[in-house]
């Protein structure tokens, strides 16, 4: 996601002036993608979702990031398996 941080952030109604700011605060494309995520975070409150996430990564097209969510769901899910036995 480090090189569509900004695709994310306006797709996660980051107000244009904070993905400016990030942009000029920080140097490192994961920086500032993390940074995003933070500003999205704190804006949207209980809103902030992970499937409204999910949403904005989809919108954005990256196909390799919504594959490693769902692999971490899984992998949550089997482990959550696991131990409830």
């Amino acid at each position: 996601m480090a090189n569509d941080w900004k695709f994310l952030g306006r797709f996660l109604d980051v107000p244009e002036t904070t993905i400016d700011n990030i942009e000029t605060e920080n140097k490192s494309q994961d920086e500032r993608s993390y940074q995003v995520l933070i500003s999205w975070r704190r804006s949207k409150a209980s809103k902030a979702t992970a499937q409204s996430l999910l949403m904005a990564v989809q919108d954005v097209g990256n196909v390799e990031a919504i594959e490693s969510f769902y692999r971490h769901l899984d992998e949550r899910h089997v482990e959550g398996t696991a131990t409830s036995e």
